[in-house]
């Protein structure tokens, strides 16, 4: 399996190559150097060649977390590939995550400026290896107990430990055991309770079975581990983060290329037997053994995730800019405020904002950008003439 996998892996990336220069997410984690390496293994002039990192340039304060340059630098080094670190201006994290488009793209966003400015014709990402040929052990648990594989259950908690896989239960099968919005599970995910208070009563009592009664699409669904892999396609996950990219990249002039997310891939992917991909519960056990030999060992041989220290300093630019989101709301003229929020409430955010706990501060972030974007999305279509 592993052996065809790897076929097929070159085989997607060697069809998406293009001529002149190309662009690689080099983040330091698995399934974007994955792609990166094929790409320079197959492109003997280096120069056309350049890399990108969301990694910041600088820290300007300490993060805790892995130093992704550690790894990136390893990369470069063995594939003789340049490297561009992210490189944030005052505010810019802040400005990003308030962009009105599909999705949040404080991140993605500023390696789009600079792929646009070293004209650039492609972007080759490892975007979807997550979800499919380099899945982790996320959906284990759903997979095994909707499966009756128990005995096997067991064994993956002397594996994982109690709370590990109590805290996998807790989002993959207890949403489905009791599915209603007021259980804790979805307010950790998706529902967010205190949001009512921004409303107006009268909004509230209009809409009250849409606030209350909705159903979170949950990823993980019934059946085995297929099922959540569909999932992810058939409630818009993959589709909706690929059309946002795609439309962005445009603007500046390049294309993004998902190598993990080639046809013939997925389909042999869907496949393999779902054993394969969860044996011994080593996470991305399959895609390891195909990059032996094409991805740089430091790197094929990690195992942690290594997001943490980016989402940490993504989270302390977007909480330093508190000062720049109270100037934009505020300056938001009156009539312009959406009529079915109480803007006085947001005052409170502001006063909460930040905290010492940082659940809170992503849920009080989130509302404020959330608003100012909305405003923005309203205001555009209001006083444009969209034929």
């Amino acid at each position: 399996a592993a052996a065809r996998l790897r076929e097929l892996l070159v085989t997607a990336t060697q069809n998406r190559m293009v001529q002149g220069k190309t662009g690689l997410h080099i983040s330091g984690g698995l399934d974007s150097c994955g792609v990166a390496a094929i790409v320079a293994d197959h492109t003997p002039d280096k120069s056309c060649l350049c890399g990108y990192s969301w990694t910041p340039e600088v820290f300007k304060e300490t993060v805790e977390g892995t130093d992704e340059k550690e790894f990136i630098a390893a990369f470069c080094e063995d594939k003789q590939v340049g490297i561009n670190y992210l490189n944030l201006q005052e505010n810019e994290t802040v400005k990003n995550a308030l962009l009105p488009e599909f999705e949040t793209q404080h991140i993605e966003h500023p390696v789009m400026q600079m792929a646009g400015k070293d004209g650039v014709a492609v972007i080759f990402s490892g975007w979807g290896g997550d979800e499919f040929v380099s899945l982790s052990t996320r959906g284990t648990v759903n997979h095994l107990f909707f499966s009756f594989k128990w005995f096997t259950l067991l064994q993956y908690v002397r594996k994982k430990g109690i709370t590990s896989t109590l805290c996998q239960f807790r989002t993959e099968i207890l949403p489905l055991l009791v599915p209603f919005g007021l259980l804790p599970a979805y307010r950790i995910g998706q529902t967010d309770w205190s949001i009512l208070h921004l409303l107006k009563p009268a909004f509230i009592r209009k809409y009250w079975r849409k606030l209350f009664f909705h159903r979170y699409k949950n990823a993980f669904g019934y059946g085995d581990r297929s099922r959540f892999m569909l999932n992810l396609l058939e409630h818009y996950h993959l589709p909706e983060r690929m059309d946002s990219w795609s439309i962005n990249a445009e603007r500046y002039g390049f294309e993004y290329k998902y190598p993990l997310l080639d046809k013939d891939v997925l389909e042999f992917w869907f496949s393999i037997p779902a054993e394969h991909t969860y044996k011994d519960f080593h996470p991305r056990l399959l895609y390891r053994e195909a990059m032996k030999g094409i991805l740089t060992e430091k790197i094929r041989t990690r195992r942690d995730k290594g997001e943490a220290l980016r989402i940490a300093f993504s989270m302390r630019e977007r909480q330093n800019g508190k000062k720049y989101l109270e100037n934009l709301f505020y300056g938001i003229p009156l009539a312009e405020h959406l009529h079915f929020f109480k803007p006085e409430a947001f005052q409170q955010v502001f006063n909460e904002f930040p905290s010492e706990k940082l659940l809170k501060n992503i849920r009080n972030m989130h509302k404020i950008t959330c608003y100012l974007r909305y405003v923005a999305l309203v205001k555009d279509y209001l006083t444009t003439n969209h034929e």
